[in-house]
């Protein structure tokens, strides 16, 4: 790579001030249907055929074999050798790995055919969203689908909590809250059973059958789920000791969604 490319040290280089601008500007990685990875794991891990470019440090190529096999197979892709200095002024952590890559974002649909959802309604942190991601994964969850006014999926620290899921995990996102309620209503039409964690739900949530067509509905932090979407589900509620008054979005998704895979485990 290094007979082909100048080494990049200048924040002025065009490239340096496009990746920069997608890492602080959701706008503009909506306008140009991309988003930003950075780390080893994340960048080694993307589909190939979904990646735009490759911007990486010339400590990190020289220093690591791997990196430079890697970066051979990634036909069509733009690679760009840039300083350790140029790595730090556009990375998005304190403590940068030397290669971040910029990614197509793919396009999913609510696919009706499935029988395993995670909805989710206006959740704000972002480490809550990466990790409810991660579990959903992990507990066999099909497809998520989320509010407009989620925290944005693909802003940096996001997809750093995915770990690789927003690769995997088909996701839709509402343009607003007319589609969010058209999309309930599509799911409870085609036999999908919503159920939604509230405070004021009459059923615990392991008293429930998850086998079928199940939409499993998680709220804001702060909030809960709004009493609009309450008014179209199912609430269920997860029994707490002690002077707690709620848990945390992403474990009581969690608890939740690991029970769907516990039952659906058992039927084999």
């Amino acid at each position: 790579m290094e007979e082909h490319f100048e080494l990049i040290t200048s924040p002025s280089n065009s490239k340096v001030k496009y990746i920069s601008s997608l890492i602080k500007k959701s706008a503009k990685r909506r306008e140009d249907n991309v988003y930003v990875v950075e780390g080893l794991r994340m960048v080694l891990d993307a589909p190939l055929n979904d990646i735009i470019s490759i911007f990486v440090s010339d400590s990190l190529y020289y220093k690591e074999e791997k990196i430079r096999d890697f970066l051979d197979k990634c036909k069509n892709i733009d690679i760009l050798l840039v300083s350790d200095r140029i790595i730090k002024h556009i990375s998005d952590t304190v403590t940068p790995q030397g290669i971040i890559a910029i990614i197509k974002r793919k396009k999913y649909e609510v696919d009706l055919n499935k029988d395993a959802f995670l909805l989710l309604e206006d959740i704000q942190d972002p480490g809550n969203l990466g990790t409810l991601f991660r579990t959903a994964e992990a507990a066999g969850i099909q497809e998520i689908i989320m509010s407009r006014d989620c925290v944005d999926i693909y802003n940096p620290k996001t997809i750093r909590s995915t770990m690789g899921t927003i690769y995997r995990m088909p996701h839709f996102i509402c343009n607003d809250k007319t589609e969010w309620q058209t999309v309930i209503n599509a799911l409870i039409a085609n036999g999908a059973s919503l159920l939604g964690g509230a405070l004021t739900g009459s059923t615990c949530y392991d008293k429930i059958d998850y086998t079928k067509k199940t939409g499993i509905v998680i709220g804001n932090e702060g909030n809960g789920i709004s009493p609009d979407t309450l008014d179209m589900i199912k609430s269920i509620n997860i029994p707490m000791e002690g002077e707690i008054e709620s848990l945390n979005a992403a474990m009581a998704g969690g608890i939740i969604m690991y029970e769907m895979h516990r039952q659906r485990y058992d039927m084999g």
